[in-house]
């Protein structure tokens, strides 16, 4: 079953969904982001639309992968990362790591370029709120209790930190949606933000 339809992307702020070749001279406008003119990589195409579907305040994903991690996946296969290859799928996995200090300024330079500093909180704090969560679910690995009552202080903070950026995006989601506490919490009770809200930010 397909999710969503080519038009869905239609919304995206550089049109990129199905374009074919050098993604820079096919969307000029992506020249505007001088970093993606400059960047130097064998799948830069795709390291770009990975970017943009997964960054881009009005991706159709947003709404049908409210899990960071699900819409990371989604967004590299769609960019064409195969999982089914080895050497793609790692390359997928260093991207949806950000492991790569290039690949995080074209992503800051992109979030830039879009010039909404509250979406750019909300990503940012979304990414590092899933990182504590797999964080705080790894078992304790202790071998003396001294380390035990270590390594759960260590996870107590991490709680503490996990409501402190739970708080902030909160937050962040009221002054996105004008204060309106009501379409706020409808919205993130569905776990989602629909790309049409998002593009009238």
């Amino acid at each position: 079953m397909k999710l969503f339809t080519d038009s869905d992307f239609n919304v995206l702020t550089f049109p990129i969904h199905n374009v074919k070749g050098d993604l820079v001279k096919k969307v000029p406008r992506l020249s505007l982001i001088e970093s993606f003119v400059k960047y130097k990589d064998p799948d830069k195409e795709k390291v770009i639309k990975y970017i943009c579907y997964l960054y881009d305040p009005n991706s159709p994903l947003k709404e049908f992968f409210p899990d960071m991690q699900r819409r990371k996946e989604q967004s590299a296969i769609l960019a064409g990362f195969s999982m089914e290859d080895e050497q793609s799928k790692n390359k997928a996995a260093s991207l949806m790591g950000l492991k790569n200090k290039g690949v995080i300024v074209l992503i800051d330079d992109f979030l830039r370029f879009v010039n909404n500093r509250i979406w750019s909180m909300i990503v940012s704090n979304e990414e590092t709120f899933y990182e504590y969560q797999r964080k705080l679910l790894r078992n304790v690995e202790a071998d003396r209790d001294k380390d035990l009552l270590q390594a759960l202080q260590i996870k107590g903070k991490i709680m503490e930190d996990l409501d402190n950026i739970n708080g902030r995006l909160e937050k962040y989601y009221l002054k996105m949606y004008a204060g309106d506490e009501d379409l706020v919490k409808t919205i993130t009770a569905r776990g989602s933000i629909s790309p049409e809200t998002l593009a009238n930010v």
